[in-house]
């Protein structure tokens, strides 16, 4: 029976894999939309809440805490995530329950009243704490389930695909998080021109009361769907491995490949998995030191941050008015969902390395022609717009999808799963320092954000060229051969 079942979904021996990698997508596409969501809302959201002076510099802090709480639910849900993946019994029902989340948080972001006893929508004027406090609430669910996923999704992708097309189809995680963030541009810049330009002739009143709880709304169609779709997916077989399941894994790789390579695998995974209580530090500390600063670089060189402000650095920047600042913001994430596909189309061609040094050497071109630019006091709007291209390309060849697969896929097995728990639990926590302190830098000195940046891609590039090994068509136990051969040789030469 099992072997007519695997006959039915395996297409060229790959037809049920593409089939599960892009329910997995769908993943992505969510912690992109709600993600890209924070760029539309952070701005009306603080405008909406009368809630006294914070300090000299009000808004700026009330932003911080806008955009800073669900950054702090993805760093619970990164570090949470073994936890609850073995609470829950594996990665698919967490993946539910991330799902389920996503659909509370969309719910309760329209009407966070709902925890202060109010069943109807309060104006600006009747704003309090309680309400704020209640919509961070939600808003940090919503972040928890993103940081469950960012590690969940693309590490049981890592285990699912062969290593051939390991590095496109990981990548495609990344490219449905950028596609997600386009889609959350496109959908709030709609909602933002019903607001305003239809709605009330350039009004922003009802966009500041009503039009950021559409734009929380929203994210719960895809979330929707998100859940509607995981329940179909299968448990990892490594992690089955991992968990002593040998027959379950047996007739997971028999869907996935067909019976001979599926045989084969398995004897290549049971001679690799010596132990699945190995110590995070017994492949050495060098794979866990690179995963942390490739995690740091990604973050520093500002990225996701500048996402999340997007609109108003653009408004800045070029001198154009809000409803111009967000057609250069969806332009740009245009640009940035291009060159992903690029990526994903030519990362196991190419291979890791030579995309990571392209990717960082361009962002270090714009920040380069920004210096210059400033220097000679250009102010000419179509070259800042060729900079921010310049950038979005930079950074989507590497750090979006490229940097993200490097960390996934060199763990080796016995401890992939607390590792990227570690180093995505770290990356948000970047992230989180770079939104928090990132309002108040930009108000004060824009050139500060510019020299970390600046220095960070740098140390990208020199990490990158000295201490990457290439990966390009290594098996997952490979990968950890490697590392354990090195290891050795280490403890061998002292």
């Amino acid at each position: 029976m099992k072997n007519k079942l695997a006959k039915l979904f395996v297409f060229e021996g790959y037809a049920y894999m593409y089939i599960l990698t892009i329910i997995l997508c769908i993943t992505g596409m969510m912690n992109g939309y709600f993600l890209g969501t924070i760029a539309y809302t952070e701005q009306t959201v603080a405008s909406f809440f009368k809630l006294g002076e914070i300090g000299e510099n009000y808004m700026e802090t009330v932003h911080s805490i806008v955009v800073a709480s669900p950054i702090l639910g993805c760093c619970l849900g990164a570090l949470l995530s073994t936890f609850i993946r073995r609470w829950l019994g594996g990665k698919k029902f967490a993946l539910i329950l991330v799902a389920f989340l996503f659909i509370v948080s969309a719910i309760g972001s329209y009407h966070p009243e709902i925890l202060t006893g109010h069943l109807h929508r309060v104006t600006p004027e009747e704003s309090n704490w309680g309400m704020f406090i209640s919509l961070m609430i939600f808003r940090a669910i919503g972040g928890f389930a993103v940081g469950v996923s960012s590690v969940l999704s693309p590490l049981y992708m890592t285990e699912l695909v062969p290593a051939e097309k390991r590095g496109k189809l990981v990548s495609a995680f990344y490219l449905f998080k950028v596609l997600g963030i386009m889609f959350a541009f496109i959908v709030n810049s709609l909602l933002f021109k019903y607001h305003t330009e239809i709605y009330l002739l350039q009004d922003y009143t009802t966009l500041i009361d009503t039009g950021w709880r559409h734009m929380f709304i929203a994210i719960a169609f895809p979330a929707i769907l998100m859940f509607a779709v995981v329940f179909v997916l299968p448990h990892s077989p490594r992690e089955l491995i991992l968990d002593g399941k040998i027959k379950e894994a047996k007739n997971t790789f028999l869907l996935l490949y067909g019976t001979t390579r599926s045989q084969k695998i398995m004897g290549e995974l049971q001679q690799s998995f010596n132990s699945s209580r190995a110590s995070l530090f017994s492949y050495g500390k060098k794979v866990l030191i690179l995963c942390v600063g490739m995690a740091f670089c990604q973050q520093f060189i500002g990225f996701n941050t500048i996402i999340y402000f997007l609109p108003r650095i653009i408004s800045d920047l070029t001198l154009t008015d809000t409803v111009n600042s967000i057609q250069i913001s969806t332009l740009l994430i245009m640009f940035a969902t291009l060159s992903v596909v690029i990526t994903f189309i030519y990362i196991d061609k190419f291979g890791r390395k030579p995309l990571l040094i392209i990717g960082t050497l361009l962002i270090l071109l714009s920040f380069a022609l920004l210096l210059v630019f400033r220097l000679l006091d250009v102010n000419i709007l179509i070259l800042n717009i060729i900079t921010m291209i310049l950038y979005f390309i930079g950074f989507s060849i590497s750090g979006a999808s490229t940097c993200m697969v490097y960390i996934y896929e060199i763990l080796p097995n016995e401890i992939r799963r607390r590792g990227c728990s570690l180093v995505q639990t770290l990356s948000w926590t970047f992230n989180l320092i770079m939104v928090i302190v990132l309002p108040h830098l930009y108000s004060d000195n824009k050139w500060i954000i510019f020299i970390i940046m600046t220095a960070t891609t740098m140390l990208a590039i020199i990490i990158t060229i000295k201490l990457l090994p290439e990966t390009k068509r290594m098996t997952l136990e490979e990968i950890g051969e490697f590392w354990s051969v090195r290891e050795n040789k280490k403890k061998n030469y002292q």
